[in-house]
């Protein structure tokens, strides 16, 4: 029995010793991997948070200044999504109303037809198939509730949210562009247009070719010249409200069709003149459209209410093609639904989350993550995807985040490595910052949460991201 015991304990012992050095390997190789990240001249002056977890256990792989708080920008995005999902659940609907004051009379309707906004991010999106003639079926239930004619005007009622604008932070470079389309109460095509400028000509004016969607009221000035540039080198300003679209700067030369995105203005009002157009279609003729923010005092009588797409489609789509407009909208439906007396949700969704996860140095300020005003540390982003891993909303959060050489924004990133299909997670990047969090599993099938927030660095974008690559590389 003695000499079993022995070889039990030396077998046991050999085991661990071999553990041991197994995982001092290991650890060694990934503080090799770190080490090497920070290094050099272009790390110098830059600000890194690093946090690598082992969801099952807790226990902290590698981390680097995990409480420090950076600017995440659009990793901000899976605070937004996953907050919206807590609140309502994956299967929730925002609804758009269709209503009318007054009375019909002979087919005539003496008062106004009303589209009431419930904050549906993704109106008449192409993201989805399910919008496809959306102002058609609209058009249709009007005329199926016996109106021929409308005395009155076609309004859009924005008083659903307390504000509509764009938030406090945001530059006057990016409003006028599409992804600093303001989040409103009522939203159309993704709050944007596209034009098509025609460059030939190197160092002339460019020509503009079209507009889509067309805007009536809009003034387009075009200041955008033809260049030796290699991509879109230019920028267009204007407001919500300001009907006038400025654009400058330069385009690469010598091409007959070259699109750029912009902001809408006053989107509700196009969407009041689309189903006005729809209904003419069908004969049925209002003379005036415009839009209000203040709520209508008057009684209404229900036409049609319209359903949007499932919330975890609008979260699928705001994760995968980091869609700032939706984020915003559902920044603001989260924080009405929270409180309805918060003007500024992010006064809110900070509570919401204290008691929960890691809060400590967690600043918020918008939904998407452009105002440069956000802050969060790794461990602020890794406790959210560590409480996220057992909601019972995890697989709709899981499934809309980008997979590694595969989809969204990191489709081209981990091609060809271990990586490649084994790693999810969000991406953010504005001038001189580059992040991302997510989850990963490792080659023994464990799972990781990470994050990874990086300022201030001396490279390009496309080298840090090869930096931090390696880095992610070295969890496996």
């Amino acid at each position: 029995m003695k000499t079993d015991d022995f070889k039990f304990q030396f077998i046991i012992k050999t085991v661990l010793t071999v553990t041991l050095v197994l995982f001092t390997l290991l650890s060694f190789s990934q503080k090799q991997a770190l080490n090497t990240f920070l290094s050099g001249s272009s790390m110098k002056n830059a600000s890194v948070s690093f946090l690598a977890v082992d969801l099952s256990t807790g226990d902290t792989i590698i981390q680097h200044r995990s409480s420090l708080s950076l600017c995440p920008a659009s990793v901000t995005k899976i605070i937004t999504t996953s907050t919206a999902l807590e609140l309502f659940g994956p299967e929730h609907c925002f609804t758009t109303e269709i209503a009318y004051s007054g009375k019909i009379v002979g087919g005539e309707l003496n008062g106004d037809l009303i589209i009431k906004g419930g904050g549906d991010p993704a109106l008449g999106s192409s993201n989805f198939s399910y919008y496809d003639g959306f102002a058609e079926k609209w058009a249709e239930a009007v005329v199926a509730a016996g109106i021929k004619k409308v005395n009155g005007a076609i309004i859009s009622d924005i008083s659903y949210f307390n504000i509509n604008n764009v938030p406090d932070g945001w530059t006057w470079g990016d409003i006028g562009n599409y992804f600093g389309a303001a989040p409103l109460s009522l939203n159309v095509y993704d709050n944007e247009f596209t034009v098509t400028f025609n460059t030939q000509n190197s160092g002339k004016l460019t020509r503009v070719v079209s507009i889509k969607p067309e805007i009536p009221y809009m003034n387009f000035v075009n200041h955008v010249k033809a260049g030796n540039v290699s991509g879109d080198n230019s920028m267009i300003y204007g407001s919500v409200n300001d009907r006038t679209r400025t654009a400058e700067g330069l385009l690469p030369a010598g091409r007959s069709e070259f699109e750029v995105r912009g902001a809408i203005p006053e989107p509700p009002l196009l969407l009041a003149m689309e189903l006005q157009k729809s209904l003419s279609l069908k004969g049925v003729f209002a003379d005036t459209c415009y839009y209000k923010e203040s709520p209508d005092s008057v009684n209404t009588t229900s036409v049609f209410k319209y359903k949007s797409v499932p919330l975890k489609e609008i979260v699928s789509i705001t994760n995968l093609k980091s869609m700032n407009l939706y984020a915003e909208v559902l920044f603001r439906q989260s924080g009405l639904e929270l409180n309805k007396e918060v003007v500024n949700p992010a006064d809110i969704i900070s509570g919401f989350w204290s008691g929960k996860i890691n809060t400590e140095g967690f600043f918020i300020e918008d939904g998407c993550g452009l105002s440069r005003s956000n802050a969060f540390s790794a461990g602020n982003l890794v406790s959210l995807l560590s409480y996220m891993k057992k909601s019972k909303n995890f697989d709709a959060f899981y499934e809309s985040l980008p997979v590694a050489g595969k989809t969204g924004t990191i489709s081209g990133m981990f091609n060809g490595t271990v990586a490649e299909g084994n790693l999810r997670a969000k991406s953010g990047s504005l001038n001189r910052v580059r992040c991302y969090a997510g989850y990963l599993t490792t080659k023994t099938g464990k799972e990781v949460a990470f994050a990874i927030l990086v300022n201030n660095f001396g490279c390009t974008q496309s080298e840090i991201k090869n930096r931090i690559e390696k880095l992610l590389i070295s969890l496996y």
